[in-house]
């Protein structure tokens, strides 16, 4: 449903192109031509592959990120195992 909405609010600027799916019923429909929607399904297969490499290199990012608090934690809780260790 989401998808049929989008494909409706999108269909004045970029045709409603959204993915191959769409790409390959408007070929089929003849309301694209085929090598224009060959040239639409690579662009589209393009993207997806790019957006979700940005996307693991942001979880690595966060994961990294996550190791780094989990590291300091481990030294500031060693630090204040030691100095307690003094004071009792």
């Amino acid at each position: 449903m989401v998808s049929l909405f989008a494909v409706y609010i999108t269909a004045n600027v970029s045709g409603g192109h959204l993915n191959p799916a769409v790409t390959f019923a408007t070929c089929l429909t003849g309301h694209t031509s085929w090598a224009k929607g060959g040239l639409y399904v690579i662009a589209q297969v393009l993207g997806g592959i790019f957006g979700s490499l940005m996307g693991v290199s942001q979880l690595v990012h966060l994961w990294l990120y996550l190791c780094q608090c989990i590291y300091l934690a481990i030294n500031v809780i060693t630090i204040c195992q030691f100095c307690t260790r003094f004071a009792i």
